[in-house]
């Protein structure tokens, strides 16, 4: 007799979950909402054939062999491999090809300059509280002192997610990277970061130093997508069923357990699920009142993908744009990951651009333009070739404290409630990144 396993959600959690459970046995189906698989993996086609991503993605490794093994294709003949990736930013009118941390020399003054050091390392110095920080504001103040919070982290902060960091749990700063701050020189640096409470708090001057040895890799055509189609083909083949267009309508509840999920249009019978869209979701369908949970804002984001008739000026893989006075978020500079003849001389980008429902304005294609030319990336005889715009709704979360911890709350009532399922992925309000989801997804289904 075999088990029998329903996975909700085909982004990179609901994968994962589905391989994993494949490999213990379980005769898997895999529900989504969506027309195609792979949630924010997916890679999009424009018509002229060009190839672009939803977001900055890598395949990595994640030092577990047995994850690895797991969602690296057995192929790799069409990845390219990248020993280090070469990200960047740009911030207070410069651009820095060299780190996307925080850069303390955008202080408005040589004077602020040397208080924040004096500030950190004071502050670094001091014993670790046994409190928890209550806000977003509070963390970052414990780890480098008021001036580089007020005059660095926080207008990126507020950029990126419309909210002052005082109104954000703790960790919100790792969803765009602001984890570490560069300061003072490289030989200073070096001399510090052997210090364990300031190695986690200063940056190398180049993302090239100290960086780990886990490689990445991107496919040298077609996007990040084709990790997707590769896991999907795996997935299949181990005898997998996928249902696109389906969305849950009810769970069958018996003694603690999930009898059946009821979609649109069949019933799966099931000895587990695997939940990774959000789990009030999940709730709704279980027909469970959980006590009341604060709405959750979210910022939405727009792609803007260029085609372009020269090249970049810089090699970076990608770039975080800091600087309040610009719209982008993040630049992904796909010419300079695949580095193929065949891109030239079509080279091309993609501009993220985060915002609330008032949308980032007209002519988003010209923006973008402009932005690239403002930070230098292009030169000014740069044109566009083919240009595209595709809003992906809401993408990032405004995270509370409060809502972190009702959420908490929330998820440890739903486990304890049921026996025979799995929440995990973006949807549980946890983990956010993409390998810490794939962490979290291979380490809960190990202990089945």
């Amino acid at each position: 007799m075999f088990l029998r396993a329903v996975v909700v959600g085909s982004g990179i959690a609901g994968l994962c979950s589905a391989l994993c459970l494949q490999r213990k046995g379980y005769q898997v189906e895999l529900i989504d909402t969506a027309p195609e698989p792979g949630g924010l993996l997916r890679s999009w086609l424009s018509p002229e054939g060009f190839s672009f991503d939803y977001g900055t993605h890598f395949l990595r490794e994640t030092g577990n062999s047995e994850l690895d093994h797991l969602i690296f294709p057995e192929d790799m003949s069409d990845w390219s491999c990248l020993p280090k990736l070469r990200p960047g930013h740009y911030n207070q009118g410069m651009l820095n090809t060299q780190s996307s941390n925080i850069n303390a020399q955008a202080l408005p003054s040589q004077l602020m300059y040397l208080q924040a050091i004096e500030e950190l390392l004071n502050y670094s110095a001091q014993p670790i509280s046994e409190t928890a920080p209550l806000s977003l504001y509070d963390e970052l103040k414990s780890l480098y002192g008021p001036i580089l919070v007020e005059h660095l982290f926080e207008p990126v902060v507020k950029k990126f997610l419309d909210t002052p960091s005082s109104q954000l749990a703790p960790g919100v700063q790792h969803l765009f990277g602001l984890s570490r701050v560069v300061l003072t020189s490289c030989e200073v640096t070096n001399m510090l970061k052997q210090l364990p409470q300031l190695d986690s708090r200063l940056a190398y001057h180049s993302a090239q130093i100290g960086v780990s040895n886990l490689k990445s890799y991107y496919p040298r055509h077609q996007g990040i997508g084709l990790w997707v189609d590769t896991l999907i083909h795996r997935f299949k083949k181990a005898g997998g069923t996928l249902h696109l267009n389906t969305s849950v309508v009810r769970a069958h509840v018996k003694q603690k357990k999930i009898m059946a999920i009821e979609t649109n249009n069949r019933i799966l019978e099931c000895d587990h699920v695997s939940w990774t869209a959000p789990f009030f979701l999940f709730a709704k369908t279980a027909n469970i009142t959980l006590f009341h949970l604060n709405k959750v804002n979210f910022r939405q984001t727009t792609l803007v993908h260029l085609v372009l008739d020269q090249p970049f000026s810089c090699d970076n893989h990608y770039l975080a744009v800091m600087d309040q006075e610009l719209k982008a978020f993040r630049i992904t500079l796909y010419s300079n990951i695949e580095n193929t003849v065949q891109d030239k001389p079509n080279y091309r980008c993609t501009l993220e651009f985060l915002h609330g429902s008032e949308g980032i304005g007209e002519n988003p294609i010209q923006k973008a333009l402009t932005e690239l030319k403002q930070m230098e990336i292009i030169t000014e005889s740069t044109k566009v070739r083919h240009g595209y715009v595709r809003n992906l709704g809401q993408t990032f979360p405004i995270i509370t404290p409060e809502f972190l911890s009702q959420s908490k709350s929330a998820l440890e009532y739903l486990r304890e409630s049921f026996e025979n399922v799995v929440f995990c992925g973006r949807g549980t309000g946890g983990s956010f990144l993409m390998y810490d989801i794939l962490k979290e997804a291979f380490e809960q289904h190990q202990e089945l």
